[in-house]
């Protein structure tokens, strides 16, 4: 007797990563709850807004509650102009990059940030300093 067909999804058929709208693009990971903290929305949109943008005008995605996780898509369709990763390694996203936490890097024309998850910095004067130099240097390069 045969055993039962396994059905294997395809990357055809596998979820999609998110849609995006908007040129920046934040990435975090709250395994807990699929909407971040008021604290934390409230800080990232002060920083945000410092370099010319806010949570309004950018795409927030929790990659725990993500149905697709490849962003090769991303970059390859050069779907954003800014990736930032909070405390997301971007391997888990099938992004093959080296990057060094809190120095932007421009690939393809996207621009890349890696920096430690938002309850971390929020928490860290030197980190919150890190990040704001990090996103200075981003954004006016750009």
């Amino acid at each position: 007797m045969a055993p039962p067909p396994v059905n294997v999804p395809s990357p055809a058929t596998a979820a999609a990563f998110p849609a995006l709208k908007h040129k920046v693009l934040v990435l975090t990971d709250e395994p807990k709850q699929q909407e971040m903290l008021m604290s934390e929305a409230l800080f990232l949109d002060n920083i945000l807004k410092a370099v010319g943008h806010s949570l309004e005008t950018s795409d927030v995605v929790n990659f725990s509650f993500m149905p697709g996780q490849d962003a090769r898509t991303v970059l390859s369709g050069k779907k954003t102009n800014f990736f930032i990763s909070f405390g997301v390694p971007l391997i888990k996203l099938h992004l093959d990059l080296l990057l060094v936490p809190y120095t932007p890097k421009n690939l393809e024309g996207i621009w890349f940030l890696l920096v430690d998850p938002l309850v971390v910095i929020e928490a860290d004067r030197n980190l919150k300093k890190k990040l704001w130099q990090a996103l200075q240097k981003m954004f006016e390069m750009s």
